[in-house]
């Protein structure tokens, strides 16, 4: 007897669903986590009602870190 496969196509193209083709590249989004450093930043903006700008730079002062 012969080694082949006897359903065609592989395991995958029989699998319930495969036959539909998915755009995952237009629906799916990537996963994004706020740096240490932006989070700083958002608590001075909200804690002391400074721009973006002046918090980023009082942040890197107080907190030791900065954009690298």
């Amino acid at each position: 007897m012969n080694n082949r496969k006897i359903g065609p196509g592989s395991a995958l193209a029989r699998a319930t669903g495969a036959d539909r083709d998915f755009e995952l590249d237009l629906n799916s989004h990537g996963q994004t986590y706020a740096t240490c450093t932006d989070l700083q930043r958002r608590h001075l903006m909200r804690r002391f009602g400074l721009r973006s700008s002046q918090a980023a730079i009082i942040a890197a002062l107080h907190f030791g870190e900065d954009r690298r």
